[in-house]
């Protein structure tokens, strides 16, 4: 069973969608605007921080990202005892 959620259309997304494209514009017109990819580079970084969905298979918990499809965290069901949101 996979819970995942809207991967496309959330607000975290949305945000993301919005810095970036605010920066390539700002940056597409004026050359001097080139640190303002260091913030695009921090938002894009929070936003895959809590872009996280779970999977949960017969023996494991799989905690995934959809930004960062390398970053997955396994968990036997044997050794969880307690979960928190």
């Amino acid at each position: 069973m996979t819970y995942s959620g809207d991967k496309l259309f959330n607000s975290n997304n949305l945000f993301a969608v919005i810095i970036l494209l605010l920066g390539g514009v700002l940056s597409f017109y004026k050359s001097e605007n080139f640190p303002f990819f260091i913030p695009l580079l921090m938002a894009i970084f929070i936003t895959s921080g809590q872009a996280f969905y779970f999977e949960l298979t017969e023996n494991e918990l799989i905690i995934k990202n959809y930004i960062i499809p390398f970053l997955n965290f396994r968990y036997q069901q044997s050794e969880i005892t307690q979960v928190q949101f």
